[in-house]
């Protein structure tokens, strides 16, 4: 660790490490390059600042003391900051603690002995605004369109027999879940992230999608998932996106964007409270101010990922903009968001609707693609990406339950891109046992055969993640 005076940093300055506060926050990642509104608002912190590898190194200090992990717990509240291994504040004074808190601090956990004074954790906070706004002024000179070309992927060849078992999908999903859990406690601990770890989930995710397109879908909607689980979340709107991608013909380097797009855009919830991440109707204006700044936050915390695209930055920022200019955090309108944080809009978007929510009722599988589209007809997100997405799990999504016109009920496991409304099935009880092989609606004529609406899963169907 090195003390540095404030004389001592300059413009263009690039930090060889973590730049620390004297009360051990991390304020700058290595290799940041200092600005001059940079330096102005480290002025506002202090007359000193420090160079370190993480925040053991201020120990001999005593302005953090070392908490062992193993003495924390969850559903505790804690009554002084708490500061991960990498110098960021992983959970404040009062905080209720988490899993994911529990995970950011396992690599090391210090409490902030005398306490940073509130004029410095403001224009701490200030110098996070200041960062952000260096990074819009840098995303204006971006191009935020995508080229479209053929079939980058091979979406329409020949697909693999070999297909998987819904519960080798689900042990394959929850593995990677786990491992994205564990990048995520490394960002809200302050820890470099290797773009490595990430987009190796991204490539598993591209390998399934070209090993059967049309029965891909149930990465992402078959799946049972842990309400409030943000890496869940996450994998749900990677799996969507790179099929939306895919879809759209987008070259392989932008469907990879979507995927890591989708890893990573709502890591600022983490520095939300859970009562703002599951409350709906009850929010007051303040807390929802608060709850649009995780497009802020996830933005700051990713800037410990290292050689992250800034594409993928903006369009995390970006990904609640809307195409009617209602969205946050700068009310954009259509063309202004920019393709790559339109997509993630959608793919976001499908993925919650389709997940467990403490304020609502999950919806069956078609309400939400039902939904989805409504939403493209009204100009709220759009169009030619909410088609894609029905092109890529269909309206009744796989491993759905379906009304026939016969009155018989049956359970989705296959679709066509090419009539989505028009799914494979196969009959059974009302207990969702297979009674018969399966059928393909599209080798009927319609009026004939067709799905009259969805239907509700029987209740042995119906599965649990664990939580994290």
């Amino acid at each position: 660790m090195r003390e540095i005076g404030i004389d001592n940093l300059h413009e263009g300055l690039v930090l060889p490490l973590d730049l620390y506060s004297a009360w051990g926050i991390k304020l700058l990642t290595r290799r940041t390059a200092i600005s001059r509104a940079m330096l102005d608002h480290l002025r506002t912190i202090g007359p000193r600042f420090y160079l370190a590898e993480n925040a053991r190194a201020f120990a001999p200090l005593a302005v953090l003391r070392e908490v062992r992990p193993e003495d924390l717990s969850r559903d505790t509240e804690i009554r002084s900051d708490l500061v991960g291994l990498g110098g960021r504040i992983a959970a404040r004074a009062g905080t209720i603690l988490e899993p994911h808190h529990l995970d950011a601090l396992a690599q090391g956990a210090f409490e902030v002995v005398a306490g940073e004074p509130e004029h410095v954790a403001a224009n701490r906070r200030k110098l996070a605004g200041v960062i952000l706004e260096r990074r819009k002024e840098q995303w204006k000179g971006l191009d935020q369109s995508v080229p479209v070309q053929g079939d980058a992927l091979g979406l329409d060849r020949a697909e693999a027999e070999d297909w998987p078992s819904i519960d080798e999908i689900i042990a394959w999903r929850e593995e990677r879940v786990d491992l994205l859990r564990l990048q995520y406690a490394r960002l809200l601990a302050g820890l470099p992230v290797r773009l490595a770890a990430l987009t190796r989930l991204v490539d598993d995710l591209i390998a399934m999608l070209r090993r059967n397109p049309s029965r891909y879908g149930q990465v992402a909607l078959s799946c049972p998932c842990a309400a409030d689980y943000l890496p869940d979340h996450a994998f749900n709107t990677a799996a969507l996106a790179i099929a939306i991608a895919a879809r759209r013909h987008w070259p392989l380097e932008y469907v990879q964007l979507a995927g890591l797009s989708g890893l990573v855009h709502d890591v600022g919830m983490l520095l939300l409270p859970q009562r703002l991440r599951i409350e709906d109707e009850n929010l007051d204006e303040q807390d929802r101010s608060r709850l649009r700044r995780h497009t802020s936050y996830s933005v700051s915390l990713l800037d410990d990922v290292e050689e992250l695209p800034e594409g993928v930055l903006c369009a995390a920022y970006r990904h609640h903009e809307r195409d009617n200019g209602k969205g946050y955090p700068d009310a954009l309108r259509a063309k202004e968001i920019g393709d790559l944080a339109r997509l993630l809009a959608v793919a976001d978007m499908a993925a919650a609707m389709n997940e467990p929510r403490a304020f609502r009722p999950q919806p069956l599988a078609h309400e939400a693609i039902q939904t989805m589209v409504q939403y493209g007809v009204d100009n709220f997100i759009h169009r030619p990406l909410v088609r894609a997405l029905v092109e890529t799990v269909g309206l009744y999504p796989i491993g759905s339950y379906v009304t026939l016109s016969t009155q018989r009920v049956a359970q989705v496991v296959g679709m066509h891109f090419h009539a989505p409304d028009r799914p494979i099935v196969r009959l059974c009880d009302d207990r969702g046992v297979a009674t018969g092989g399966t059928m393909d609606l599209t080798r009927n004529e319609p009026w004939e055969l067709f799905v009259l609406d969805g239907a509700p899963p029987p209740a042995p169907a119906q599965r649990q993640r664990r939580a994290g």
